[in-house]
């Protein structure tokens, strides 16, 4: 079991990494903001690959700290989702 340290850093982890991938790069003299899996996203194929390798880095996290298949589930569901659309 992951001591409270641990799971906080974890979670300041996923933050980190949510930021990088969906909001970190804003468009000047707006309050749009995208990440790198967009730029990721636009190569056709390569990018959906490259995506799912990205999310599948939550779903490990989310193993690592013991979350619950409900969760896991819909992270998978997203996942999918994600790489299919």
């Amino acid at each position: 079991m992951k001591t409270n340290n641990e799971h906080q850093a974890t979670l300041k982890r996923l933050e980190r990494f949510s930021r990088f991938t969906d909001s970190s790069i804003g468009i000047p003299f707006t309050k749009f903001k995208f990440g790198i899996e967009a730029l990721i996203g636009i190569l056709p194929g390569v990018g959906d690959i490259a995506g799912l390798a990205l999310s599948t880095y939550v779903l490990f996290e989310a193993q690592r700290l013991g979350v619950g298949w409900g969760v896991k589930l819909r992270i998978i569901i997203n996942m999918l989702v994600d790489f299919t659309v």
